[in-house]
Formats: structure tokens, sequence, C-alpha cells
């Protein structure tokens, strides 16, 4: 009968720790979280949210840029240009450890399409994540819905020819977007003098083949990186209370207390009396491993309770000097780091055709 009951005690003692540790994973996992806002192609920021406290790093290349999130759980980082298409991967790091991952990718905000010729079948390029896309060719309909990066392709298993693309860019059943194109290049020398020999009786077609520029200033790009000096030990000379009856050393006790824990087990009243929290702001500048929460007792309070046990209660104290290697924290400085350096480039507004008509780009 012992054996059984020994059985069945240790039995209900694993369902309910499986139970505290299942429930804790459980409340742990729903927390841990973190979102990135739409970025886009050109993006020198990355914004979103996770949990407070927490510092976010994102790679790119060879270079690892970072951010503190503020007590709303928001973070923005600031970096180099991201490339259209290219998958990014922002972490959250709490005390070190990794909190919680995000992949996403920079979009555009219209739609791209690679450099064709007439001889081509398959069309590729960039639209915005997950969006659908209509092309129109020698009167027949090609569709295809691009991927979580943007990107998309279709086949429309026949060159294209000498024929007129147009391409519809969906978003929740609105257009969003817009593209069309003449064929890229001529097929040959004796089709251009065709077209010359029969332009005065032919209907002009605008074919926009020529790029056109315009200065754009970009200015300075970087980020803050944060550099910590070693910080040193050195001796120093402190005041504990001794127990003139038991010869304990209450104030070791009641560091050894903060450090391991104890105070979360023992329930010390504040003591009225007290006005003077001097001792325990002392213990704190001695020993600076020791965090202050609103948890701990005051020093003062541990002292007229007799210590963590009690057993003190009363008793006359006397004032022992003891040589600790207090610890000197280092310097926090701020460097700046240029990413891009400021500078005039020359960015592609839209085309001209040839009788200097101009389609200008959309997202310019």
């Amino acid at each position: 009968m012992r054996k059984r009951r020994i059985a069945v005690e240790l039995f209900a003692m694993m369902i309910a720790v499986t139970g505290v540790f299942h429930g804790s994973m459980n409340v742990n996992a729903a927390t841990k979280k973190i979102t990135v806002d739409q970025t886009y192609e050109n993006a020198t920021k990355i914004k979103g949210k996770t949990k407070k406290g927490c510092v976010v790093k994102v790679k790119i290349g060879k270079k690892t840029y970072h951010s503190k999130v503020n007590k709303k759980g928001n973070y923005s980082v600031k970096v180099p240009k991201l490339k259209l298409g290219k998958k990014y991967t922002m972490t959250a790091y709490q005390k070190k450890k990794v909190y919680a991952k995000k992949s996403f990718y920079a979009e555009t905000k219209n739609i791209k399409v690679n450099a064709f010729t007439e001889n081509d079948h398959i069309f590729s390029g960039y639209a915005p994540s997950k969006a659908y896309i209509v092309l129109k060719c020698s009167g027949k309909s090609y569709t295809t819905t691009a991927s979580v990066s943007g990107y998309w392709k279709i086949d429309t298993k026949k060159p294209l020819g000498r024929n007129r693309i147009e391409m519809k860019v969906y978003k929740k059943g609105k257009v969003i977007a817009k593209y069309w194109k003449e064929y890229q290049k001529e097929s040959s020398v004796t089709d251009k003098n065709d077209d010359q020999n029969n332009a005065a009786s032919a209907v002009h077609k605008h074919l926009y083949n020529i790029p056109v520029y315009k200065t754009v200033h970009f200015d300075e790009a970087g980020h803050y990186e944060t550099i910590i000096s070693s910080g040193s030990y050195y001796e120093k000379e402190v005041s504990h209370d001794i127990c003139d009856t038991c010869v304990k050393d209450l104030t070791q006790e009641y560091i050894n207390g903060i450090k391991d824990g104890t105070y979360k087990k023992v329930e010390i009243p504040k003591n009225d009396e007290n006005t003077s929290s001097s001792k325990s702001r002392d213990i704190l500048d001695d020993y600076k491993e020791i965090r202050w929460s609103n948890d701990m007792p005051l020093y003062e309070d541990f002292i007229a309770y007799g210590g963590w046990n009690h057993t003190c209660s009363d008793h006359k104290l006397t004032e022992q000097t003891e040589t600790i290697m207090a610890y000197f924290p280092g310097a926090i400085r701020k460097n700046w780091i240029v990413d891009q350096k400021a500078h005039d480039e020359q960015v592609v507004i839209g085309y001209q055709c040839s009788c200097g008509d101009i389609h200008k780009v959309e997202n310019n």
C-alpha cells in the first residue's frame, strides 16, 4: 500500500508540474512577437513594433544595424538603401538572447518590368507583394500573382514580335499600376528602312526608348554605434553591522539575500519608525551589482526585523570595517557612422519618343 501511495503522489506531482510548465510556455509564446512596417525599395529606415526594452538588429551586406525599442514598443533603424525584392530579417534581442524574428522584403509601389525584346516570350519583374497581374498581347490575356517578395513571371509561349503589350496590376480588386510598351528592338535594318519610307503615309506610333534624367540630391545617411569602454575594480572600505550576540554579519547576509533571491521568500514588514534610507543607499553605492526594485525590503527594515530568519531582533549591533572590490563602470559614448555620403545622382524620370513626346515614369 505504501509503494502504491508513493507512486500516486509522484504521478500527481508530474501532472501539476507539466501543467504549470505548459501553461507558462503558451503565455510566453503569445508575447514573443515582432512586426515590420511595409518597406519599399531605396528606403533608409525600417520601422515596426516589438516588446519594449528589446534591441532590434538587421544585417545588410557585411554590416549590422541596430536600434533600441522605446517604451511604447516602437523601433526605427537607419539603414542604407534597401534593394528591391531582397529578403531581410529583423531580429529582436532581450538581454542578449533572441526574442523574436521577422523576415520581410523591400517592395515597389507600382510595377517594374525587366528588359525584353520582340523575340522574347517570357516577361518578368516586380510588383507589390501578392498583387494580381494581367498582361494583354495580340488579343490574348495572361495572368499571374506576384510572390511575397513581389517577383512575377509570365510566359506567353510565343515571341512578342512587333506587338504592343499592356499590363494592369490589381490589389483588392482595384487597379494600382499600369504599364504599356511597344516592342523594344527593331527586328532588322530592312524594317527600319520600310518604316522611314512609309512614314509619310503611316500613322506615327510612339516608341519611348530615350531615357530622360533629372538631378536629385541625396543627403548623408548613417547610424549611431554605441561604444562602451571596459570598467575597472578597486579596493574600498565599507562598514558592516555585526550582531554582538551571534557574531553574524547582518550586512553581508542582507547582500547575499538580495543576490540569491531570499527576499522573495521572506516578507519583512515595513517599520514606520524608520524615516531614513541612508544605509540602503550606501549599500547600493558600494555594491553596484545589486539592482534595486520595489519588491526589495529596505536595509533599515531588515535590521529592525533581525535578519532574514528574525533571530537577531533587538540584539545589539557593532560596526565593523570590511574591504571589498568595488566596480567602477566604463564610459558609454555614441559614434556616428556614415553609410552613404551626401551626393547628387541622375535619376530617370521618364522616356522620350523620337518625335519629342515624353512619357513620365509613374513613381516620379
